[in-house]
C-alpha cells in the first residue's frame, strides 16, 4: 500500500503578513495512515521511523482576493530548508497557487508548507469550503 499517507486542511482562516514567508496551519486531519501528522502545533509531517523512501507531495492554497498585481509563493520545506517553489504572477485574476512532486525522505524528515505574497498589506487564507482548497497531502511511493 502507499502509507504512510496524509492529508490535512485548515479550520479557519490565517492572516499572512505582505513579503513575510509563513507556515500555513493546516490543523484539521482528513487522513493520517501512521499519526505522522502534526495538525496541533507545528503543521508539519514527519516521517515515521523505518519509512523513508519516495514520497508524492502535494499543497495548495488560495489567499483573499487583491487589487494589485503582485506575486503569490508556495513552498515545500524539509527540515526548515526550501526545497520547491512555486510562484503566481499577477494574482488578482489567481488567487489559487499549488506544488507537487516526488522528494525522497529519511525518516524523521519533516515537511512543511509555506506561503508569501507581494500583495503590500496583509492577505488572508480563507477557511476551507467549496470553491476554495487549502491542502497538504502526500504518500509514500510503492516500492521504495
Amino acid at each position: 500500500d502507499n502509507t504512510p499517507a496524509f492529508a490535512a486542511k485548515m479550520s479557519g482562516t490565517q492572516t499572512i503578513n505582505h513579503q513575510t514567508s509563513t507556515k500555513v496551519a493546516f490543523d484539521t486531519e482528513i487522513l493520517d495512515t501512521n499519526a505522522a501528522f502534526d495538525s496541533s502545533t507545528n503543521y508539519r509531517f514527519v516521517v515515521p521511523a523505518n519509512e523513508g523512501g519516495s514520497y508524492f507531495l502535494s499543497a495548495s492554497c488560495d489567499l483573499s482576493e487583491t487589487v494589485d498585481h503582485d506575486n503569490f509563493h508556495i513552498k515545500i520545506y524539509v527540515n526548515g530548508s526550501q526545497v520547491a517553489l512555486h510562484q503566481v504572477g499577477n494574482f488578482e485574476y489567481h488567487n489559487s497557487v499549488a506544488i507537487t512532486g516526488i522528494y525522497a525522505l529519511d525518516a524523521a524528515d519533516y515537511v512543511e508548507i509555506f506561503i508569501n505574497h507581494d500583495k503590500g498589506s496583509d492577505a488572508t487564507i480563507p477557511a476551507n469550503s467549496v470553491g476554495n482548497t487549502v491542502r497538504f497531502q502526500g504518500f509514500k511511493l510503492l516500492g521504495t
